[in-house]
């Protein structure tokens, strides 16, 4: 009985000398500082009163997405906007995305960041400008319609009854629209495909005037076969901004 005594009164002995360690939580979480300024890109003049939001997109602890705006700003008079807010969790840059809340009258559906093409006006969950690192500086350009239509080249003796294939990137193929501000301009090209002495399109079709989908330059493919591919190639034109541009074609 004295033996068990005894160790019962040294375990507690011992268990009294060690100290509970207190153990900190790891903070995964991030500060993220957000600045820039909204310019036109044609006049560099400010643009005030525009809604910006940042986004951040997850997956909750049921494994399901959440798609919610952590931070919102307003431009100021100077064009400048500032947002701090906080990120959680260890992968706090994965899908955080900056956006503008409103589609400006008589400017195109997309901007230009820092050097780069965004179509930032898009409401698709998730879509946007990605943001990469936990403090930047941005410059925001908005463009101005740039618009064209193509000019009939003189056809060689002997290639009228050639079929002509062009691929257009960049170019809305409706008429009179902008341009929906999801699209991914370098995947859809307006494409028309019509026999060289078709008088009616290059008249009715391809002269009419349509709008650049962002910023000022087309980049056109084309071949023109006949049972067998006699021609092929590729070319780019830049387009003025605010005004309309005539495209030649330099098929041969």
């Amino acid at each position: 009985m004295k033996k068990i005594l005894y160790l019962l009164v040294l375990v507690f002995f011992l268990s009294s000398c060690i100290k509970d360690h207190d153990y900190e939580p790891v903070d995964y979480s991030v500060q993220m500082h957000i600045t820039g300024k909204l310019i036109d890109a044609q006049t560099q003049e400010p643009l005030p009163n525009i809604p910006l939001q940042v986004e951040n997109t997850g997956l909750d602890a049921h494994w399901n997405w959440y798609f919610v705006a952590v931070a919102r700003d307003i431009t100021h008079s100077d064009g400048t906007f500032r947002m701090d807010f906080k990120l959680d969790g260890p992968l706090h840059l994965e899908n955080v995305h900056l956006k503008i809340d409103s589609i400006l009258p008589d400017y195109q559906r997309g901007a230009r960041i820092n050097g780069e093409y965004n179509n930032v006006f898009c409401k698709i969950e998730g879509a946007g400008y990605p943001i990469e690192q936990s403090e930047v500086n941005y410059t925001i350009e908005l463009f101005r319609p740039a618009k064209a239509y193509f000019v009939k080249p003189n056809i060689p003796t002997g290639w009228e009854q050639d079929t002509l294939n062009l691929k257009v990137y960049n170019l809305v193929e409706s008429p009179n629209y902008y341009g929906w501000e999801c699209l991914d301009i370098h995947v859809y090209p307006a494409i028309f495909e019509f026999r060289l002495n078709n008088t009616q399109v290059w008249v009715t079709d391809l002269k009419r005037v349509r709008n650049l989908f962002l910023g000022d330059k087309l980049d056109i493919e084309y071949t023109i076969k006949n049972g067998i591919v006699k021609k092929s190639g590729s070319f780019s034109k830049v387009c003025a901004l605010g005004d309309t541009t005539a495209v030649e074609l330099p098929l041969w």
